[in-house]
């Protein structure tokens, strides 16, 4: 990079440039950190994740908490706006190792000017690589348990952080944001009114309602789906279990490809009507909505298929539906397709029967 920042001086190629992610190192020095801004760049994302140098070992991380704090404000202080990836609730994270990551937010209101934050959610690699660190007897996405991490003391430190988080941004007002995402995937915020607080609080009771303390949902027949290819007859029985006989109505399932191209399509009209963006930028968002759903897709695992969530999709709002794609986790997402396909009887099934 040192080569490259004296090539860029020496020809006079000086242009607005960013690094969106990379480590924290401990070799960076503040003559070099003004040489990047001399070359013209504006913006950097760091993967700093905890302000707590035990947690950043227990992540695998070289850095500690001196480098870290001098990376955000090394490269404030020359002019380049610093943005850092957080990390909550970490298995082995302990209430004093997150203080230390909270207190550096509450002592350095000024440094940094985005935070994306983020709960975390340990995966198949995680679990194999650390085991015993973390249990998870749930079929959730978050009812994993941790040597120093639980769900309740997960929700603390969301509420906690994001509380500091939010008087930075008013007091800085424009020149601090934040992507937050809570520990039950609901949404990512990136302001904390009332609004906010009601919307969060009420989805939380709702999703730990949902679900027993096993872990498996409460009132199954409504709040799993079906596969279109059970034989109604399972369904039958399925429905003489209910608490009450429910209002059915037939789903017809296409071809998924059909549906894929007459969703893509339909947001791509949406993305038209807005005369700001570019062609460009219509076909780059459209393929980012495209790509979410398919992260929705993941999350629903065996549960619905891609070809219910399709036909459900375009059942939908087109442009609610990007307001909530916009908003939402893509856990919280494929929890509520789970509970709209409970309402459908499935077309193809009567076909099997």
């Amino acid at each position: 990079m040192n080569e490259y920042a004296d090539l860029v001086l020496a020809e006079g190629l000086v242009m607005p440039w960013s690094v969106y992610g990379t480590r924290v190192e401990r070799l960076i020095t503040e003559e070099f950190s003004n040489k990047m801004r001399k070359t013209g760049m504006e913006r950097l994302s760091l993967g700093v994740e905890s302000f707590s140098s035990r947690v950043q070992k227990e992540m695998g991380k070289s850095s500690r908490y001196d480098d870290a704090d001098r990376m955000c404000k090394m490269f404030s202080n020359a002019g380049i706006k610093t943005e850092s990836w957080i990390i909550y609730g970490y298995p082995t994270e302990t209430d004093e190792d997150f203080e230390e990551t909270l207190n550096w937010f509450i002592q350095n209101p000024n440094v940094l000017s985005h935070v994306t934050a983020n709960a975390f959610g340990p995966n198949a690699k995680y679990m194999h690589d650390r085991p015993g660190v973390v249990t998870n007897n749930t079929n959730t996405h978050w009812g994993w348990n941790g040597q120093e991490s639980t769900l309740q003391k997960r929700k603390k430190r969301f509420l906690q952080l994001i509380d500091v988080l939010e008087s930075i941004r008013v007091a800085r007002k424009g020149e601090f944001t934040y992507y937050f995402g809570d520990p039950l995937y609901v949404k990512y915020f990136k302001s904390w009114t009332l609004r906010d607080k009601e919307h969060l609080l009420t989805n939380w009771e709702r999703l730990e309602d949902l679900y027993s303390d096993n872990g498996q949902a409460k009132k199954s027949t409504w709040t799993r789906i079906f596969s279109f290819i059970r034989p109604k007859s399972i369904e039958a029985e399925l429905y003489k279990s209910a608490d009450k006989v429910p209002v059915v109505e037939e789903l017809e399932i296409g071809d998924l490809g059909e549906m894929k191209e007459k969703l893509a399509l339909r947001i791509e009209k949406v993305l038209k009507q807005d005369s700001s963006l570019s062609k460009e930028q219509v076909s780059s968002k459209k393929q980012h909505y495209m790509n979410y759903l398919n992260d929705v897709k993941v999350h629903l695992n065996d549960n619905v298929t891609e070809e219910i969530l399709y036909t459900l999709t375009l059942k939908g709002d087109v442009e609610r539906m990007l307001e909530d794609l916009d908003t939402h986790a893509p856990e919280y997402i494929s929890q509520i397709v789970v509970e709209q396909a409970g309402k459908y009887v499935m077309a193809k099934a009567a076909a099997t029967a």
